[in-house]
């Protein structure tokens, strides 16, 4: 994990710019600073700190496929200039409060959400329209404790 944690794309967090992360969001997988962890979790996210806790190799495998840079990519895909007036990035000055509202729209609400781009289908095949398309299924927390087995 302090391997992938090296990743400079990792270094800073995943959701403001201050620099060496010392906590993993395992609900986003990403690297979060204190102060940022300290949201996640007000929203029920789940988040272990790197030095403090033991992960996994599940955990680990996780994060390699995952970290800030590919979940930044997915959620602010659509933010722009607009979005920038009304939340802007947060700074090393962002008052709580405005951060706060800034993660909530950034995971929460999905505000600038969007999936990844796939190939695209051969020319001979119809594009998807939405009715087609299942709704996704919810992200999994892998570091989630087990659900008790039925009675």
């Amino acid at each position: 994990l302090r391997k992938i944690s090296r990743i400079p794309t990792n270094k800073t967090c995943a959701d403001c710019p201050e620099r060496l992360p010392q906590y993993v969001n395992s609900t986003y997988l990403t690297f979060v600073c204190t102060t940022c962890s300290g949201v996640h979790r007000s929203f029920s996210h789940r988040v272990k700190g790197v030095s403090m806790c033991e992960f996994s190799m599940d955990e680990v495998k996780a994060m390699k496929g995952a970290g800030n840079e590919a979940v930044n990519k997915k959620y602010l895909a659509r933010y722009d200039k607009r979005a920038e007036v009304s939340y802007p990035m947060p700074t090393a000055s962002t008052p709580p409060n405005k951060l706060r509202e800034f993660i909530k729209k950034k995971y929460l609400d999905k505000a600038w959400f969007e999936e990844a781009q796939q190939a695209a289908p051969p020319a001979a095949a119809p594009a998807p329209t939405v009715a087609s398309v299942p709704p996704q299924a919810p992200t999994q927390d892998l570091f989630a404790a087990p659900a008790p087995a039925p009675a």
